[in-house]
């Protein structure tokens, strides 16, 4: 890429912080990294445990892929029906690296999810959640050529151009989240959940990037969430995402549904089964993405691939991204089948 020296520093710093969300970790199946929707998400799912990993390459159509890889686990804490509260821990790690000078961030995000019970007969409980990440940023000037390397037209020699340094490490804030959950204990009720939650509740005003000239500014995030499974017969459901974010003033909203059919139930108490979903994530202004997703025992494999529709149109040629997910989720056999089946957040 070839890059004049003057405006390298506005590419970075725009990298980093345009339109506020570009700082943030986005997907496309957003509905299999509940951590970065609320930290009040986590722990809500049938099991002890879950593991979830995602890739994602983007913007192959434009310059150099964008890649990001992500990798969240979910642990509940042993609990009965005599316990006020319960309590889900959570860590969330994800690295982007972009273009060609390798500009990566990676961050990772300790949560933990305490869960009041409300309604033990209809398994309805509010969840209180805290987080906080710390963030590395690093780039490689190697993949980079300056201005005052060209001579007549070819490059020649080594650049002047000096960095303090490349790489940087800080804490991005804590956040807190909210949520309350509604769900029957029977698999054919209908369950939903609503939430809250604000990230960078610190409102880091600077912080240091690659020159002493520039500094990154992480404003307040808010978020909102919603979402339900509404089954249609004993092997159908159709199941509801959505977020909405908003960060100084600029917003993202995207939406999803899904229609899951099972083609065999195994142990509907233990959610073991094989099924296949189809469905359509919406990002509003950006993009359409088609979902399929494969479920057999306790893993789940999903595909979606971004077909944009912002005015990058042109230049993407309607590509975008494509996106792979696999999770694993279960129950711990060193607990007790009976009290780990009671306040089982789902």
């Amino acid at each position: 890429m070839k890059t004049i020296c003057k405006l390298l520093p506005v590419i970075i710093f725009c990298t980093a912080s345009t339109a506020g969300f570009a700082q943030d970790f986005h997907y496309s199946q957003f509905y299999e990294m509940p951590m970065l929707r609320n930290p009040a998400l986590t722990g809500m799912f049938l099991g002890d445990i879950k593991v979830g990993a995602a890739y994602r390459t983007q913007w192959n159509g434009i310059t150099a892929p964008y890649k990001t890889i992500a990798v969240g686990a979910e642990f509940k804490m042993p609990s009965n029906e005599n316990r006020a509260v319960r309590l889900s821990t959570g860590l969330q790690v994800d690295r982007d690296v972009a273009g060609d000078s390798k500009l990566s961030k990676t961050q990772i995000m300790p949560v933990l999810n305490f869960h009041f019970p409300i309604n033990g007969d209809e398994n309805s409980y509010v969840s209180a959640a805290f987080a906080g990440s710390v963030v590395h940023h690093s780039f490689d000037r190697s993949g980079l050529t300056f201005d005052d390397q060209f001579v007549n037209g070819t490059v020649t020699g080594s650049s002047s151009q000096k960095f303090n340094f490349s790489n940087r490490t800080y804490f991005n804030g804590a956040s807190l989240g909210f949520s309350y959950n509604y769900g029957g204990l029977d698999a054919t009720d209908t369950r939903y959940y609503l939430g809250v939650a604000l990230f960078n509740i610190a409102k880091k005003e600077t912080v240091p990037y690659f020159l002493d000239t520039i500094n990154v500014k992480y404003n307040r995030k808010f978020s909102a969430n919603a979402g339900a499974v509404i089954p249609t017969g004993p092997e159908d459901r159709f199941t509801f995402y959505s977020d909405y974010f908003k960060q100084t003033g600029n917003s993202l909203f995207q939406i999803g549904v899904l229609f899951t059919h099972d083609f065999y139930q195994h142990d509907l108490d233990k959610d073991l089964k094989e099924g296949i979903t189809f469905g359509v994530i919406h990002r509003w202004g950006d993009a359409v993405m088609p979902v399929i997703k494969f479920e057999y025992y306790n893993l789940v494999m999903g595909f979606s691939y971004d077909v944009n529709t912002s005015h990058l149109t042109v230049a993407s040629r309607i590509k975008n991204a494509f996106e792979v997910t696999l999770s694993y989720k279960g129950f711990l056999n060193m607990r007790n089948t009976t009290l780990r089946q009671v306040w089982c957040p789902k």
